[in-house]
């Protein structure tokens, strides 16, 4: 008899009632009332073991799912899943997902500025060349060639073009 049958019996022998004394010499013999809580005792083993395989293999479906879950919102196809296959791995892909999202907002909000930034320094490029073009000549040359028209005075924006259209003589 091994170990694991000797526990069998030990364990079918207190459920029936009996006191186990490995020191009875009458121990080893069967009876039928032996067999019997022995076979009661297997019994109950099995239906627990059974119990406990049925439930353990529920909970591996479910851990499964929430792994294809995880996975699943890990690439963006959907924003939240039933309670059940929740997990803190699927947590923390929404969360990454949503710091993804805060940062790629940042990055569009930092290349809006970045153009309108770039837009302002190309004005201000273009302004320091006007100035340039005006400082390197007498205030004559200016005002005959682009200071005054047949409006008079030329300003602002008019006087900006008269000046580009002579840097774009001197360039090109």
């Amino acid at each position: 008899m091994n170990s694991m049958d000797k526990s069998i019996e030990a364990a079918a022998l207190a459920i029936d009632g009996e006191a186990f004394d490995p020191a009875n010499e009458n121990w080893r013999y069967w009876s039928s009332r032996r067999k019997q809580a022995i076979a009661k005792a297997r019994a109950a083993i099995a239906a627990y073991r059974d119990a406990e395989i049925e439930r353990l293999t529920a909970e591996l479906e479910v851990e499964r799912l929430r792994l294809a879950v995880c996975g699943t919102a890990a690439l963006g196809y959907f924003e939240d899943c039933a309670p059940e296959y929740r997990s803190a791995s699927l947590d923390d892909v929404f969360q990454l997902r949503a710091n993804l999202q805060t940062a790629e907002d940042l990055r569009d909000s930092l290349y809006g500025d970045l153009a309108e930034l770039r837009a302002k320094f190309e004005a201000a490029e273009r302004d320091a060349a006007r100035y340039r073009w005006l400082r390197n000549r007498s205030p004559r040359d200016y005002c005959i060639n682009c200071g005054y028209d047949a409006r008079g005075l030329v300003v602002g924006d008019d006087l900006d073009n008269e000046i580009d259209a002579l840097l774009g003589g001197e360039r090109g």
